[in-house]
Parts: structure tokens; sequence; C-alpha cells
């Protein structure tokens, strides 16, 4: 072992692997937050070896640093003086600043290590092994994770993705590695004649493309779809063309290929070609407490991978698609409305049974049914319909109800519920049990509103079912919409971005002039409709699961940052809440496209703020970081917090003005140069670069932001450098 560390060449070795361990912990916390603290024992280490071991290096290092990363530093000498000028402190913008640092002198580690090509060639190939296998890391810690919330816990996802400062992962960032390891193992399957070695390959990219599939990510999701698109593309060349290379990968991702084709016609045929009670019965014998919830999840999913590209086909069509039947109030297995757990009971019996139609079965919920708890109670509750309903709709239904008699429950009811909460109830009356009686009621709706009609009972100051006797039963579920021939009845998707077209759509936003509401009269209105509307992610449907009604009033959750290290920091920078207004009226037009109109709205409210609030000297220089409370406060509704363009174009021009976007236009130039020039050897880096930039272009703040954009970013220069000094030497 000594002899080991004594050898230059190993000893060399040794230091490539070290740093290249380090960079990637740092740049792949953002798919595994935990990375970051065997990061700071690599990092420190790195820093004292330097100082102590290659001290002699670091005067002649850094002045080729200086003169080799020279528009680097510029860009980021910017981003900390905008950073120390605006007349507020961010925590966000501090964070960027300490990711610059970090990556700066990351690179010139990499300066001091590597100045020779041969070694340059070690490194940039064992970056990829070791991002192959981070890639493998990733997706197992995550499979699980991601799977999790794809078929149950799409609430906690969508609640905890909107908190400003969440403690959790951004599933889009998070893909980077696993992208970057399925590139790497096309390489790898073209540099191997091992036959066992391409089978290890190929199952390691159906695993990463299931753990893509599963991660809700729609720019995840449009990748992948260009990675086998390309795939076919090479196929069908193959064909004509008897190209070395296309051939290897043809044959080598031949097995990849044909497990992707035949698992998505499969699951086409089981999503499209098979009955409504066989789905049902498959979900139910996996999933035997959570059925509803992971049907309700599974169409969410594919509708927002799949279909939300086209605003023309709404949720509730490919819910019914995978979901429901012709509505059957006699069987609620095969009727379309029994999807809470249950037990089937006929024949009925009971007192007063008479009322009940003679065929009908009923719905036995008890304390194995499915369980909501809400402050401290437990609820069970099934809907029969979510609607959209017109102001002059008239909304009756019925249903045949028996209570057991050492039934502890407190009530035992009929709602009918709105956007807005509870509109009219009817309740079983408790004092007379082991009786049938029928729960009824007729209601206008007086205003256009999505409803939904929803039975169900509830256990006070109880967490859960444990300890619930007796049982409930309900038959016959009835219901009608009374409508005129011009009111409109549809089943809908609701969602913010939806409730935010209510208000927008067909007509310009436009602040603080005469006559016209202002934004905090928008917001409010906005934010309103956002406490009474649905999550992200949850759909009103003819056949869906409910909640209680309160439950839909939720906004953002409040979340408690577990990160001893952020709350550190917190701590120690206590952030401005303070919020300064913008002067000047601000129109954002409305888009109707629901991919995209998040971005657009604000690419458009950035634009017009460069426009209407900078003078020439700001649109010149850039205004600084206070345009972040600005979106933070119109697009959140909180005047405490932060939110960006989420377009590195915009999030610069802001910050910096003309001169600094001039510079970081120049600064891709120089990039793009760079990874051309020597594409030969580097091309899968070049690769990486794009992935990354496609990424960061919708979601990107400054040039170095995500850091895995900073290290392609500055990248190029740093591999311009060793071959200019390999040259001279």
């Amino acid at each position: 072992m000594k002899t080991l560390f004594l050898n230059p060449i190993n000893k060399s070795k040794i230091e490539i692997y070290v740093i290249i361990l380090t960079i990637l912990l740092f740049l792949f916390r953002t798919s595994i937050p935990l990375f970051k603290y065997p990061f700071l024992l690599f990092y420190i280490t790195v820093i004292l070896y330097t100082v102590i071991v290659l001290k002699n290096r670091l005067r002649d290092k850094f002045n080729d640093f200086l003169t080799s990363y020279t528009l680097i530093l510029i860009l980021s000498f910017l981003l900390i003086i905008c950073f120390l000028f605006t007349y507020k402190l961010y925590l966000a913008v501090f964070k960027d600043v300490f990711n610059v640092l970090i990556l700066l002198s990351l690179f010139f580690g990499l300066t001091i290590i590597i100045s020779a090509k041969n070694e340059l060639s070690h490194f940039s190939n064992n970056l990829i092994n070791f991002i192959i296998f981070f890639a493998f890391i990733i997706s197992i810690s995550k499979f699980f994770e991601s799977s999790k919330i794809f078929f149950f816990d799409q609430v906690n996802y969508t609640m905890t993705s909107l908190s400003d400062n969440s403690p959790y992962i951004d599933w889009n960032f998070a893909l980077l590695p696993v992208f970057f390891g399925m590139i790497g193992l096309f390489h790898l399957l073209t540099t191997t004649n091992s036959t066992l070695r391409k089978i290890y390959y190929n199952f390691l990219l159906i695993f990463f493309s299931f753990h893509i599939l599963l991660s809700r990510s729609r720019r995840g999701i449009i990748l992948l779809s260009i990675i086998i698109l390309l795939l076919l593309v090479i196929k069908i060349i193959s064909i004509f063309k008897s190209n070395l290379l296309i051939k290897k990968i043809n044959l080598s991702s031949n097995w990849f290929f044909l497990t992707l084709v035949l698992f998505s016609f499969f699951l086409y045929l089981i999503i499209v070609h098979t009955s409504f009670s066989f789905k049902s019965t498959v979900i139910r014998q996996l999933f035997s407490k959570e059925e509803l919830t992971v049907k309700n999840n599974i169409a969410s999913n594919i509708y927002k991978n799949f279909y939300s590209f086209n605003i023309n086909i709404p949720f509730s069509k490919v819910y019914d698609k995978l979901w429901s039947v012709k509505y059957d109030p006699k069987d609620p297995d095969n009727g379309g409305w029994g999807t809470c757990i249950h037990k089937t009971i006929f024949p009925l019996v009971g007192n007063n049974v008479e009322i009940v139609p003679k065929d009908s079965k009923g719905y036995l919920l008890d304390s194995t049914c499915n369980v909501i708890e809400w402050n401290g109670n437990a609820y069970s509750e099934t809907a029969l319909i979510g609607r959209e309903v017109a102001k002059t709709d008239i909304v009756q239904a019925s249903v045949n109800c028996y209570v057991s008699n050492d039934f502890n429950g407190v009530s035992v009811y009929l709602n009918l519920e709105g956007s807005g909460g509870l509109i009219t109830y009817n309740e079983y009356n408790l004092n007379t049990k082991n009786t049938w009686q029928t729960l009824s009621f007729k209601k206008e709706c007086n205003k256009k509103n999505n409803i939904r009609i929803i039975m169900g009972f509830w256990r006070y100051n109880a967490p859960d079912f444990s300890d619930l006797k007796g049982y409930v039963i309900f038959a016959n579920p009835q219901y009608e919409i009374i409508r005129k021939k011009d009111s409109l009845l549809s089943c809908t998707y609701i969602n913010k971005d939806t409730i935010k077209k209510n208000y927008f759509k067909n007509k310009n936003i436009v602040t603080n002039k005469k006559n016209l509401p202002t934004i905090e009269e928008i917001d409010k209105k906005f934010n309103n409709a956002l406490l009474n509307s649905t999550d992200n992610t949850r759909i009103i449907s003819s056949s869906f699961i409910s909640f209680p009604s309160f439950m839909l009033n939720i906004s953002n959750s409040i979340l408690i940052d577990k990160d001893p290290i952020r709350k550190w920091i917190s701590n120690l920078i206590s952030e401005d809440t303070t919020y300064y207004g913008f002067k000047e009226n601000i129109i954002v037009n409305a888009v109707t496209n629901s991919f995209i109109d998040s971005r657009i709205v604000r690419w458009q409210f950035a634009w017009q703020i460069f426009i209407k609030e900078y003078n020439w000297k700001q649109k010149l220089f850039g205004g600084g970081f206070k345009f972040l409370n600005w979106f933070g406060y119109y697009f959140k509704g909180d005047k405490t917090i932060s939110d960006y363009p989420h377009n590195p174009f915009l999030y610069i021009l802001l910050y910096s003005g003309i001169i600094g976007l001039i510079l970081y236009i120049l600064l891709l130039y120089k990039v793009f140069y760079y990874y051309i020039k020597y594409i030969k050897e580097y091309y899968l880096l070049f690769i990486f670069f794009l992935i990354t930039f496609f990424f960061t272009f919708f979601s990107g703040g400054n040039p170095f932001d995500p850091p895995t954009m900073g290290f392609f970013v500055i990248l190029p220069f740093f591999i311009h450098y060793v071959h200019k000094e390999d040259k001279t030497d």
C-alpha cells in the first residue's frame, strides 16, 4: 500500500478519483440530498490536501486559472455584485453564490491536478463510469420513492413541491444523472463484445427508463421519447446503410428497445382493451387498502405525462376511459360507485327494508374501509359524481341507508359539495338505528359550480377506525341534474392553472389602472379560488374517490425543514421579508395551452418588468434581485417568498441587464465552440451539456444554476486549458 501511494502515476489517479467523487457528490445532491454530508467530507479533504501537499503549484496555476476562465469569473463576479448591492438579502441568491464559489474552487483543484491530455482522458473516462454508478445508486434509492408517489402520495408530492423552501427534491433535475447514465451505457454498449455485459447494460437501461416513467417529469418523458425515437431511426438507417457505429448501436440496444416496445404495447392493451371489472380487480388485489387512491394517481400521471399537452382533452375522459362504467345504482361493484373498501351485501334485511328495491346490493362500510384522517377525526366518504353545473341547474339525490345498533360514529350523511364547500346535506337519524332510512336533498345551484355528491360517515376524535364498532350500509344511490337546454354539464379536471384561467382567460391582467382590479384584488380572488379548490393532482370525475370538503381548502403546506445545514444557515442569516412593490402597470396576456402556460406567463411577466419597471440604467446594467419578491407575490400570493422567471436568459437579463445577457450569450457561444472543437474525444460530455441545457431552459436562473449546468458550462473551458497546456509542453 505504501508503494502504491509513492508511485506518481497511481497517486495522480487517486487524486483524480477523489475529485471526481467530490464533484459528483456536489452535483447530484439534487437527486439525493444526503450526498451533501460525504461531499463536505471530501471537499474539506481536497482543500487541505491542495493547501498542504500541492501548495507549490498554487501560485502558478492560479495565474493560469485567471486567464483560462476569464469569462466565467466575470459572470461570477457580476452575480456576486448584484447580490451584494440588492437592497435586501435573498437566501436563494446566497445559495447560488455559494454554489458558484464551490464550483470555481473545484475547477481550480482540477486545474492544479490535471495538466496533460492523458490525465484529462483518464478524468473524462472515469467521470462517465462514476456517473453510471451514481445513476444506478440514485435509481435504486429513488425508484421506490417515485413509485410510492406515483401510486399513493400524489397530494404530499404536490404540496411539498409547492413550498418555497421545500426540503424535497426537484424531480426534473433529479433525473439528470439518470439520463447521463443512460447515455453512458449506450456508449459502453458500442465498446464491449461481452454478451453478459450487454445484457447487464440493457437491464440498467430498462431500469432507468422505468424510473423516468414513474418520476412524473414531463421533461423526462419527452427526453426519453426522443431517445427511443432516435433508436428507431438508427434501426431504420441500419437497414439501408452499413455504418459500423450505427450497426453496433442497433444490435446492442435490441433488448432494451424491444422490451420497451412490448411493455408499452402490453400496457396499452390493459388500459384500453380490458374491462373495467378486470382492471379494478387487479388494482384491488395489488392495492387492497388504497384502491381508489391508486386509481386516481395512475389516471393523473397518465394524463399529466401524455395528455396534458392537448388542452382539448379533459382529464375526466382519461379517468373514465380507465376506470368508469355505466352507472348502476343497484350494484356497487360493477356500477362505478362502490369505490371504497367494502363488503357487498345481498339480499338486504332489516327494519323498513321494503323501501329499497329488491334487486339492490348493499354497500357495507365498517372498520376495514378507507379512512381519511383530518384534524384528529376519521372519515369515510364515497363520491357518486363530480360535475360542472350551470347557475340554474337543480341537483337532487337520494340513497337508502342502514346503521347497525352498535355503530359509534358521529354522523352518517349524504352531502352536496361545491368548490366553495358544503352546499346542502341530509343526515341519518342515529336515534332510530337498525332501520332503513332514505337520505335525500334537492337544491338549486344558484351559480356555476363544480359539485360532488358524497355519502359517508365520520368518527369524532379518532385518527382511524380501529375502535369503530358496527357498520353502515348504503344502497341504491340515485342522482339527477335538472337543467335548462342552454346550461353546461361536463366532467371537469381542476387544478390551480385551470382556476387561474377562469379569471385570466381571454382578457389581459391589468394592475394598478383606474376602474380595473388591482393585483391585490386579483391575487385575493385567485387565492380564494385556490383555497376552495383541489390541489394540482386532485380530480373531479364521475367515479372518483372523494375527500371531506374541508380537505379541499388546503393551500400550500407549511413544511418544517429538517435539513440541519439549511436550518443552521437560515438561523445564521436571516432573510429580509420586507416587500418593495413595483410602480408601473404590469400586463400579462393569458395563454390557453395547459402544458406551457405556467412558463409563458412567467416569461411575459419578466419581460414586462424589464420594459416597464426598469429605467435605462437598469436595462443596461440590471436591477439586482428585487424582482424575486414580485414573482413570489404575483404567482404565489405571498409577499415574503420568492419566485423567478424559470428561464436563464430572462433571469440574467433582470438582475444584470443587457450587459449581463450579452456576456451570457457570449459564454454559451464559447461553450458550444469548445465542445464542438473537441467533440471527437468528449462527445458524451457535450451530450450531457445539451441534456442539462434542455432541462435548465425551463427552470434555470443564473448561468451556473443548477450546479450541474454550471459544471458542464465551465467544463469545456477546462478541456481547452488542458489541451493548450499539453500542446505548450
